[in-house]
C-alpha cells in the first residue's frame, strides 16, 4: 500500500552505491525511517537534502519504508553559519526525541516555522528557545513557567529552581545564583519575549536541563559546531 506524505529530511546517510537511509519528519506519521533507492551516485539521481519540504510516496511497512518517488515542493532554504548550525541542532534534537511512526500534533509545523525564522535571519537564541519549549510541550514533557509547582505566580524579581520532573520551585535563601533562574527569565520563556541577554542565558540553561532526561547521555554532535565560533570570540548564539 502506498501513500503520499509531505516531509522534511532530518538525517540522511549513504547506503550502498546509489541509495540513502533517511529519517523523515512527516505531518501524518511523525518520524519515519525510509530507504531511498537510486537517490545518489548517478547524473539523474536526486539526493534528499535537509531543510527542504518534499512530497514523498511511501511504500512498504515496518521500521524502514520505501521512498517510491520524491518531489521537492519548495525551493531550498539557504542557511549558512550560525543559522545552519542551529538548524542542524534542531534536526538532531528531533531525531533523539521523536520515536518512529508516532505522530505528534504540532511538531511538523513547529519545525517548518523554526526553519523559516532561521532562513530569514531572525535572532537565533529566541527562535531556539521557543522551539525547545514548544517541542517539550507538544511531546507532553513541558511545564508551566509562569507559576510554581504550588500554583503561586512567578515574580519577575524572584529567584527559582527547576526540576525537570516537577517544574518551578522558589529558590531557598542562600542558594548560589548558578543554581537559580531569574523570575524574569521564566516569564520570558512562557511568553517568548526576551528583553535582555540575561533572560536568554537563564532560559538556555533551563531548557538544557529540561531536555537532558530525554536526550540521553550521548553528547549532541551539533553542539560541537559552535565551539570554534566561541573560541574565536563570536557569541552570537550558543544553542
Amino acid at each position: 500500500m502506498e501513500e503520499v506524505v509531505e516531509a522534511f529530511v532530518l538525517h540522511a546517510r549513504d547506503y550502498r552505491e546509489s541509495s540513502q537511509l533517511v529519517e523523515l519528519l512527516t505531518g501524518t506519521h511523525g518520524r519515519v525511517g525510509v530507504l531511498a533507492r537510486g537517490s545518489r551516485g548517478t547524473k539523474r539521481a536526486n539526493p534528499l537534502q535537509p531543510f527542504r519540504r518534499y512530497r514523498v510516496t511511501l511504500g512498504g511497512r515496518g521500521e524502514l519504508r520505501r521512498a517510491r518517488s520524491v518531489e521537492s515542493v519548495e525551493a531550498p532554504r539557504l542557511l549558512a553559519g550560525h543559522a545552519l548550525f542551529a538548524a542542524l541542532y534542531v534536526n538532531e534534537v528531533l531525531v533523539r526525541l521523536l520515536h518512529r511512526d508516532v505522530p505528534v500534533s504540532g511538531v511538523f509545523d513547529l519545525y517548518a516555522t523554526t526553519l523559516d525564522l532561521l532562513a530569514v535571519g531572525a535572532p537565533l537564541e529566541p527562535a531556539l528557545r521557543h522551539f525547545e519549549k514548544q517541542l517539550l510541550d507538544d511531546l507532553g514533557y513541558g511545564h508551566r513557567y509562569a507559576e510554581t509547582v504550588d500554583g503561586e505566580p512567578v515574580e519577575a524579581g524572584g529567584r527559582y529552581t527547576f526540576d525537570p520532573d516537577a517544574g518551578v520551585h522558589p529558590a531557598p535563601p542562600g542558594l548560589p545564583d548558578a543554581q537559580c533562574y531569574a523570575g524574569s527569565a521564566l516569564l520570558a520563556l512562557e511568553t517568548g519575549e526576551f528583553a535582555d541577554g540575561d533572560a536568554l542565558r537563564d532560559a538556555k540553561r533551563l531548557m538544557r536541563r529540561a531536555l537532558a532526561p530525554h536526550l540521553g547521555d550521548k553528547p549532541l554532535n551539533s553542539r560541537a559546531l559552535f565551539a570554534p565560533a566561541r573560541a574565536g570570540g563570536d557569541h552570537q548564539t550558543q544553542e
